[in-house]
């Protein structure tokens, strides 16, 4: 929910800070664009060291995003989106891996509820994304 409440609050922060319009259009390429880089090695780099070390690195990277947006330096913001696109890459592929792994190899559920989990998680992300406007 946080992920899809973030985007007009973060842009109202950037124009309260005095940003033109310009440079927040920066801020978020800056934030989209790290993570189409980063969200490329981020499952390889869950399977090499570990799914739950790269969630807890999700948790570490994304503090220190949410810390610079008590910066107005663009520069620091700049640096804090570029780690929100990291902690989003590694939102979107490393608790799937995780629960992927631990579905099948740890507890040996059937792997037909794979799907059936991701349908119905990605029907409530896209509710929670509709009723949070």
């Amino acid at each position: 929910l946080g992920d899809w409440l973030q985007g007009p609050y973060v842009y109202k922060l950037f124009t309260f800070y005095g940003f033109k319009e310009s440079q927040i259009v920066i801020l978020y390429v800056a934030a989209f664009a790290s993570s189409i880089v980063f969200g490329t090695f981020t499952g390889p780099l869950a399977d090499k060291w570990g799914r739950k070390k790269m969630a807890i690195s999700f948790t570490v990277i994304y503090t220190f995003c949410c810390l610079t947006k008590l910066s107005s330096n663009f520069w620091w913001l700049f640096a804090g989106q570029v780690l929100c696109g990291i902690a989003t890459s590694l939102l979107f592929t490393t608790f799937e891996s995780w629960y992927v792994h631990e579905h099948s190899e740890r507890h040996g559920f059937p792997s037909e509820w794979i799907g059936i989990t991701f349908s119905i998680t990605t029907f409530w992300n896209g509710m929670i994304a509709i009723f949070a406007g």
